[in-house]
C-alpha cells in the first residue's frame, strides 16, 4: 500500500522541481534543489523516487492527471449549477431552450 504521506511529499517535490525543470529536465540536481526549497533532506527526497527520472516523469504525470480531474470537476459542477439555474426560468427566458429549439427548427 502507498503512503498518502510519500505521495503528498512526492507531489511537493515534483511541484518544486517545475521552475527547475525546463533548465535541469527531469534531473536529480533539479530534485535535490527542490527538496533544498521546501527543507526536505536530499537523502529522503531522493529515496522517494528510488528509480530517479523514470520516477519523477510517472509522479509528474499522476499530479498532473489530479490537477486535471479537479479542474473538470470544478468545470462540471460550474456546468450543472447553471443548467440548473435555466431549468427553473420560463421557457420564453431560458435560453438554453430557446437554443434547442432554433435548432429543432433549422
Amino acid at each position: 500500500m502507498k503512503s498518502p504521506l510519500a505521495e503528498s511529499q512526492r507531489d511537493a517535490l515534483i511541484e518544486a522541481m517545475l521552475p527547475d525543470v525546463p533548465f535541469d529536465g527531469w534531473s536529480r540536481a533539479a530534485l535535490r534543489a527542490a527538496a533544498r526549497r521546501i527543507g526536505v533532506p536530499a537523502a529522503e527526497a531522493l529515496a522517494l523516487f528510488p528509480d530517479g527520472p523514470a520516477d519523477f516523469a510517472a509522479c509528474f504525470s499522476r499530479w498532473a492527471d489530479r490537477r486535471m480531474l479537479d479542474r473538470l470537476e470544478l468545470v462540471a459542477d460550474t456546468i450543472r449549477r447553471a443548467v440548473k439555474r435555466h431549468a427553473a426560468l420560463p421557457d420564453a427566458a431560458n435560453p438554453i431552450s430557446q437554443f434547442f429549439r432554433v435548432k429543432e427548427r433549422a
